[in-house]
């Protein structure tokens, strides 16, 4: 799987919707005064995962299932990610993987993640 990896301009935000990337195909686009995009494309110039930085230090993953289980596709993310981290002088990260999820549990593990102490609560505002 030939893949690149790199930061998305903001133009080029609507290939997430075209390419079906969770969660943004179903609400829509992030605000991009908030938020940094790294891609993995792949040959066919289709985005196949995002990792998502919100205000640089939420870090949210979308892969392709069809992707999942390609490490140099996770690797590769990974070092574009952290590329924007260290220049952008970002010292700590986190990122939310629900428990029924102990494939992507061990990634993020892999990566270095360690699990937080806690529970994380969320809200739908519009609700």
């Amino acid at each position: 799987m030939g893949l690149t990896f790199r930061v998305l301009d903001v133009s080029e935000w609507p290939l997430l919707i075209r390419d079906g990337i969770e969660p943004y195909a179903t609400y829509g686009l992030p605000d991009a005064e908030h938020w940094i995009l790294i891609a993995a494309i792949d040959e066919d110039g289709m985005l196949v995962g995002v990792s998502s930085l919100g205000e640089a230090v939420l870090n949210h993953w979308q892969i392709s299932p069809s992707a999942r289980r390609s490490p140099s596709l996770v690797s590769g993310l990974w070092q574009a990610t952290k590329a924007v981290l260290d220049e952008k002088g970002v010292p700590t990260i986190h990122a939310t993987v629900a428990d029924s999820q102990p494939e992507v549990q061990a990634m993020v593990e892999r990566l270095g993640y360690v699990p937080a102490e806690g529970r994380l609560y969320v809200m739908a505002v519009a609700d």
